[in-house]
Order: C-alpha cells, then structure tokens, then sequence
C-alpha cells in the first residue's frame, strides 16, 4: 500500500505512462484515414499519372490542417489520454484514503493498548528489623523491581524474565545469559503497579572492593512479556546496574546506556 512518502512519485510515474500512452494513441487517430479511397479505373490512373508528372508537389498536410480536418480524432485522442488521467486519480484517491484510514487504525491502536514499564528498580542485601541492608560481602544481593501498566487497557498473559549477574566494566555483552521466560502468566490493568523480585549469588569481599573501585558492575536485566487488547504480543527489555560506592549505600540500580527498548522502538 502506498504511503504519504511514496504516493506523490507514483502518481508523478503514472501520470508520464498516461501522457505516453495516450499521446501516441492520439496521435494515431489523427493519422488514421477514416474512409477508403473509392475504385479507380485503368483509364482514370493513366490520366492521373500524366497529371502527376506536371503537377507541382503539395506541402504535406500540418498537425492543425488535419486536426481541423477531422476534428473527431481530435477529440477521440483527448478522451483517451482523460481517461487515462482519471483513472490515476481514482486510484491514487483510494490508495491515499486507504492509508489515512491505516493511520487512523494504528493511532487509536498505540492510545489504548497497553504500556508495561520499569517503573523503580532497587538493590539489597536483605532486610534487618524492617530495615534493607546495603550490598555486604557474604550477603545475596536481592533485587526489587516495580512493573506499570502505563496504557488504557489491561495487559495480558504477563510473564517476565530476570537475571542477576557480576560482571567487569565495560560490560562485554558476550558474557550476558539469557534468561528463560515462564509459559503461565497473568493480567496486569491499566494504571496498575507489579513487583517482583529475584535473587543473585552472595558477594565476595574482592567484589564489593571492585563494586567500590567502579571496575566491575552487579548487572540486573532481563525482559516483561505480554499481550495488549488487539492481542498482539508485546515486551520491554531491561538492563539495569550499581557501582561506586554512593550508588551501594544508595542501593539504587541505574539504567544501562544498552539493553532497554520494547517492541515498539522496533515497530
């Protein structure tokens, strides 16, 4: 289907094959002898030949003498080429009505359906009398994040994917693992907020020096699935990390300059 970027050159395209088109065919019926010529006898064509050997040469015929002379042809030739015109028109009107009506289709489609995001992501090592704990060697990192329905309608089949992992700064993406993504899920409405969490190996005290040093980085990434009303399937991928020691006692995850897009940069 033609687009708005597309459609003035197409229609620019049919517009020459109509003129070169219908110009030869004019042309023709201007050309065409539309009566034959009646008989002529023996005698009639000895007389003319004399006739012809002294006779001055006539100036052969112009485009408007003939026009004028078969004014018929004229129109025929004309009648053609609108023909041809208005047939261009009439399909460049509906590929264009077609595409505004596409465009209408897909607008109320990325208003309504629904938006999963990250909306907090945090870090600890677990929690002492209600209080969480910042990373500590021989402690398992435990991640929190907050998932929002940030759309009109109810998110379906929801599942995610997460996974913990310490790795050397930068980050080589070669050593990321994909993690699997569950088969069961659930329905998460418009306006809602979902937690979830997981669990990472405990720290070594040579990796919170490192955490520390900003040299190596604890990253959390991962992916949320799901369907929106129009029953398509969607995602957002994540990819989170902490280091440096303000961000430790903070116990904030920061977003990587990579790994966070969903479906629709894609679309």
């Amino acid at each position: 289907m033609l687009n708005r970027r597309s459609a003035p050159f197409f229609y620019t395209a049919m517009l020459i094959f109509g003129l070169a088109i219908g110009l030869p065919l004019g042309w023709g019926f201007l050309h065409f002898e539309h009566s034959p010529e009646p008989p002529v006898h023996l005698e009639q064509t000895h007389a003319k030949t004399q006739a012809n050997c002294c006779a001055v040469p006539k100036e052969p015929s112009s485009w408007f003498v003939r026009a004028a002379d078969d004014p018929i042809a004229v129109f025929s030739g004309a009648l053609v080429i609108i023909t041809l015109l208005l047939a261009i028109y009439t399909y460049g009107l509906f590929a264009t009505t077609a595409d505004i009506a596409t465009d209408a289709k897909d607008s109320s489609e990325r208003q309504l359906r629904a938006y999963l995001v990250i909306d907090a992501a945090r870090v600890h090592s677990g929690e002492f009398y209600g209080t969480r704990q910042p990373l500590a060697a021989g402690r398992i990192p435990q991640v929190l994040l907050k998932v929002r329905n940030t759309g009109q309608t109810p998110a379906t089949h929801v599942r995610h994917s997460l996974k913990i992992q310490f790795l050397p700064r930068p980050l080589d993406e070669s050593s990321l693992r994909a993690p699997k993504t569950p088969k069961q899920g659930f329905t998460l409405g418009a306006g809602r907020r979902w937690n979830f969490r997981g669990n990472g190996a405990a720290l070594r005290s040579a990796q919170i020096s490192e955490l520390e040093g900003e040299t190596s980085a604890l990253f959390v990434y991962g992916e949320v699935r799901y369907r929106d009303v129009f029953k398509e399937e969607r995602w957002t991928r994540f990819r989170m990390f902490v280091t440096g020691t303000e961000a430790i006692a903070d116990m904030h995850l920061s977003p990587h300059e990579t790994g966070n897009e969903t479906d629709y940069d894609h679309a």
